[in-house]
């Protein structure tokens, strides 16, 4: 399952994740907290006539906006170095695996083993070609293939 190759790959980064996950919510909440404030402005500043409520409403939007912009920022760029951390983490891996290969490994002509689905386009591409391109016979004296 994808899932669990993904978990096992994020498993030392676990802490990191969590942090990601907790500045997208903080995020998400200064994205729909700026609705709720304006609607309280309006109901409870201006409709009432209330100048302190309209200048605190004011700033707590002003507020949010910083904090919106800051939490963008950190959420992209925390997210960013945890990708290209697990990317580098990943990169590793696969070379210290080649590096364990002898190598025959790398000489082996054709598709690898573990892909049936290129092995079989191979077949079925030959199987093609030969029926395109037959041997050349002592009768024939054509040396391109039949159209």
């Amino acid at each position: 399952m994808p899932q669990r190759r993904l978990l096992g790959v994020l498993r030392p980064h676990r802490a990191r994740v969590a942090l990601l996950l907790v500045l997208i919510v903080a995020l998400a909440a200064t994205t729909v907290a700026p609705a709720v404030v304006a609607q309280r402005l309006i109901d409870h500043g201006v409709l009432r006539r209330d100048e302190g409520m309209v200048w605190a409403m004011t700033g707590a939007l002003a507020a949010l906006g910083a904090a919106q912009a800051a939490l963008t920022y950190l959420e992209r760029r925390f997210a960013t170095r945890l990708a290209e951390d697990v990317v580098l983490r990943l990169r590793t891996d696969v070379f210290a695996h080649l590096q364990r290969q002898s190598l025959g490994f790398f000489s082996v002509p054709g598709p690898a083993p573990s892909s049936p689905g290129c092995t079989a386009t191979l077949r079925a591409y030959s199987k093609w070609s030969r029926a395109r391109c037959p041997p050349p016979s002592p009768h024939c004296s054509c040396s391109s293939p039949r159209a």
